[in-house]
């Protein structure tokens, strides 16, 4: 049962973040740059359109993608680890095989936008959920935002009521509204993306997200930059750090299969 679970916290994240020019993994004991911090620094219009536009950069175009991706979870007093195989097609189903060190597979998922099935191996066991069983998890995403957070574009980017501080070595773009605030921290010389906190504030919890590890790719025929190491926080786990190394990634391929049934012999949860 534990692999899908992790499964839930790591798969909003799992490809996150094209970037333009950096290498630059960030420590995960850094403090987030909340705007309470920065109160002091200086507010600029033309910094929110500078932020508007590297934010822009980092959209992907794309029908369908693949990637294998190695996860490591710390904890205080143990370490697991497994590989996840995702798959995706854009607006229709995201698809994932998980595997522990042994190579044999432990869970299956199927995400649609409507709807969520797990298969258990190691249960014997299949569940079928509305998506919003995801919600349930304590993971707030719709699935357009979970996609988007797969291929690298921006998580709860609202195009309004911006606000952009300057601090130290780092510039930050905040978007919100009501419920979910979004934190986007630039490098004040490149402009390259190198964390981004998501705050949902009715249920106070929150996701960190460092990148590095970048690998040029062409996509659409567009350079972009993609980040294949990263870095999770995620406020209810505490004591606990995800480490994701991601590989082989591909960009719409043609022919791309998204096995998925349940044995007749298997329990069904719904």
């Amino acid at each position: 049962m534990k692999y899908y679970a992790i499964l839930f916290y790591v798969l909003i994240l799992l490809i996150a973040a094209c970037q333009r020019k950096s290498d630059r993994v960030l420590r995960t004991n850094e403090k987030p740059l909340l705007a309470a911090t920065i109160a002091s620094d200086t507010v600029s219009k033309s910094l929110v359109e500078r932020l508007e536009i590297a934010i822009n950069n980092c959209k992907i175009e794309y029908t369908t993608f693949a990637a294998k991706v190695k996860i490591d979870i710390q904890k205080l007093d143990d370490n697991t680890n497994f590989t996840a195989a995702v798959r995706m097609q854009k607006d229709s189903l995201i698809w994932a095989s998980i595997s522990p060190a042994l190579g044999i597979e432990a869970a299956r998922v199927l995400v649609r936008p409507d709807s969520i099935f797990i298969l258990d191996r190691i249960n014997k066991k299949g569940i079928a959920k509305p998506f919003s069983y995801l919600l349930e998890k304590g993971i707030p995403f719709d699935f357009v935002s979970l996609q988007e957070a797969i291929v690298g574009g921006p998580i709860y980017y609202y195009k309004a009521g911006h606000k952009a501080f300057a601090s130290g070595n780092s510039l930050l773009l905040i978007s919100s509204n009501d419920t979910m605030r979004s934190s986007f921290s630039f490098d004040n010389t490149s402009l390259d993306l190198i964390k981004i906190l998501i705050d949902d504030i009715t249920h106070h919890r929150s996701v960190t997200y460092q990148l590095g590890g970048y690998q040029a790719t062409v996509i659409q025929g567009q350079q972009k930059r993609f980040a294949a190491q990263r870095e999770l926080l995620y406020s209810p786990l505490e004591n606990q750090k995800i480490t994701l190394e991601i590989s082989n990634a591909k960009w719409n391929e043609a022919a791309m299969s998204f096995p998925f049934s349940i044995p007749n012999h298997y329990t069904i949860e719904k």
